[in-house]
């Protein structure tokens, strides 16, 4: 996957398959309310704020979040 921000600090790496590989990163150069960025293997992405992704990583921990 190409990284498009020489800017983003990678903090996980989603692997579930040798070439399925999303990752989430943190933009520090990027406006506060877009500093999270969650990138997927085709260039794609979601920005939102760090507070966003803590509720989201919270909802995650509390099994809210079932697909």
């Amino acid at each position: 996957m190409e990284n498009n921000s020489p800017e983003l600090q990678v903090i996980a790496v989603l692997c579930h398959t040798d070439t399925c590989c999303p990752i989430v990163a943190v933009d520090p150069s990027a406006a506060e309310a877009q500093q999270v960025v969650i990138q997927d293997d085709f260039g794609q992405s979601v920005r939102m704020s760090r507070e966003q992704f803590r509720v989201l990583v919270n909802l995650a921990k509390q099994g809210e979040l079932n697909v």
